[in-house]
């Protein structure tokens, strides 16, 4: 027997395992669009800016889609993306850090 496409697996494991897969995935996603957002308001071209913006609205698109498959298995996406939130903040801020700055 077969399950219907959407539907949560009935393994729990198996369902926690994609769940945090899934929040992980969303928490890049966040991450993507955040970056550039932030590298648009830089963008020296108008054209550049708008390309930019439209990579980071495709971000949170796909941020958007992955919310949505997290509540069809019944987890809290912000809960599922928490556990990623303060190993990548503190080493993604501290590789990108220009040289010769602190913090």
């Amino acid at each position: 027997m077969t399950e219907s496409p959407g539907a949560p697996p009935r393994d729990p494991a198996y369902t926690a395992a994609v769940i945090d897969l899934l929040g992980a995935i969303a928490y890049g996603e966040l991450s993507a669009f955040e970056r550039l957002a932030e590298d648009a308001k830089l963008a020296p071209t108008l054209e550049d800016k708008v390309a930019i913006g439209s990579m980071a609205a495709a971000e949170f698109t796909h941020l958007e889609r992955l919310h949505a498959r997290l509540r069809e298995l019944g987890a809290d996406p912000y809960a599922a993306m928490s556990s990623f939130r303060s190993a990548s903040t503190t080493s993604t801020r501290t590789r990108s850090r220009p040289t010769g700055t602190k913090g």
